[in-house]
């Protein structure tokens, strides 16, 4: 199968691929799949903080150490990183991810090259050494055979560090695969992040215009979280945040899409559901929630949500109409008391 995009920004990449594993060799820079991403974006040329890094440490007699990659991977692809830096980075670990699997190939492919040469070379050999020539042909194929077997001992290291190139290419392909997963992550609750969600909604969105197969949204806001979080501190904020989401996953259903919107709110995708189903869905999620044996200090703390219910339809410019409306039915759940759900059909939600 054809791995290679037919675009010019793709060969560009793997022409850059292609240069950084012997140039880590070269300075003895361990082949980690950190170590792979910072030097490749080295030669991308495109991040000053690594070229500025990579630059000094060629200029200097240091070697590159551990705390050299960790402070460079860290600042690179930290969590904590803002936006715009996040895509960035998601980019360049697509683009590296894509001309890994190139190499990957390529390497894999010569390697087996290599192997087979190797045998055919060394039945050559064998054969060679059966044969009873004389004076000047003798010396004659007595040195071509040396120089055979030289090449064949090339041909094998060639063929092990082809092999090693593919396992290191391989490693490095899993950690993108895992920062690509990272990023679409909610670090705290494990669930699905914002951005995570917005894809998900956009393409939810355009099967729905497709085919117009039922979908509703769910958006869960935790009571009274200010007052967790002010009396009992931060951590004891997380930790409610989690179990909430916990309970939310467990009371809903397999194919339902889960994520955490921010702070403390959460949102539901719930695929080929109709608005009276959701709303069935959202009161056994609440009543789980408000059932919930959740501790502070060894003391019960009830924990409850408000939630807000919507649907798409074919009249919503965009898929956000419908999470707006899911927003003004959770506030008018919490103006009634919280604890409650509303839905896009409550002819109370024009008064939010």
């Amino acid at each position: 199968m054809d791995l290679k995009p037919n675009t010019k920004l793709f060969n560009m990449s793997l022409e850059i691929a292609r240069q950084v594993l012997p140039f880590m060799g070269k300075h003895s820079i361990p082949a980690t799949p950190e170590n792979y991403m910072i030097f490749y974006l080295y030669f991308e040329g495109s991040r000053p903080l690594v070229n500025e890094t990579v630059n000094d440490f060629l200029h200097s007699d240091e070697s590159w150490t551990e705390e050299t990659t960790n402070r460079v991977f860290e600042q690179l692809f930290s969590p904590r990183a803002n936006l715009r830096m996040m895509r960035l980075n998601e980019e360049i670990v697509r683009q590296v991810r894509d001309t890994t699997r190139v190499i990957i190939e390529e390497t894999k492919a010569a390697a087996e090259l290599a192997h087979r040469t190797s045998q055919r070379m060394d039945t050559s050999l064998k054969e060679a050494d059966r044969m009873n020539v004389d004076s000047a042909i003798s010396q004659w194929f007595a040195s071509t055979l040396k120089d055979v077997r030289l090449i064949n001992e090339a041909n094998r290291n060639l063929g092990g560090s082809l092999r090693s190139k593919g396992e290191d290419l391989e490693a490095v392909t899993a950690t993108l695969a895992k920062m690509e997963t990272m990023a679409l992550t909610d670090e705290l609750t494990q669930l699905a992040n914002r951005r995570a969600w917005d894809q998900r909604l956009a393409s939810e969105f355009e099967r729905y215009m497709l085919n117009g197969s039922p979908c509703s949204l769910m958006l869960v806001d935790v009571d009274d979280f200010k007052n967790i979080n002010d009396n009992h501190g931060h951590m004891v904020g997380d930790q409610a945040l989690k179990e909430v989401a916990r309970l939310m996953v467990n009371s809903l259903r397999p194919s339902d899409f889960s994520a955490r919107y921010g702070g403390d709110e959460f949102v539901f995708l719930l695929t080929r559901t109709k608005l009276e189903d959701a709303y069935k869905l959202a009161e056994q999620a609440r009543k789980v929630i408000q059932s919930a044996n959740f501790t502070i200090r060894g003391k019960r703390r009830p924990i409850t949500a408000s939630i807000g219910i919507s649907c798409f339809h074919t009249s919503d410019p965009k898929a956000d109409a419908a999470l707006e409306r899911a927003d003004k039915a959770m506030y008018l759940a919490k103006s009634r008391g919280k604890n409650s759900i509303c839905s896009e059909n409550d002819p109370d939600l024009g008064k939010i």
